[in-house]
């Protein structure tokens, strides 16, 4: 896997340690489906950059990253909530 890979596959260590990961999500498989969500959008975007069906690339890539993070990072950080109540 390459370096961007392996720095994704450390956020989510780190993303689970303050709660924003799930405790059983698998770290490396997690990290290179979200490489290549990335790297597809990229491509995508570079074929057609004025978007798809009428969709802007800036929306569709929106979208599509939103939901590929939200599949990893689903819970909320600890540190930061303890800010926020504190």
């Amino acid at each position: 896997m390459s370096c961007s890979g392996s720095r994704k596959s450390a956020a989510e260590h780190n993303g689970k340690e303050c709660g924003e990961v799930a405790a059983g999500l698998a770290a490396w498989p997690a990290a290179v489906r979200l490489t290549a969500v990335t790297e597809g959008l990229a491509l995508q975007v570079y074929r057609d950059p004025g978007g798809v069906e009428g969709v802007p690339a800036a929306e569709l890539v929106a979208s599509v990253l939103d939901a590929a993070l939200a599949a990893v990072f689903t819970g909320e950080c600890r540190q930061y909530a303890a800010r926020a109540g504190g």
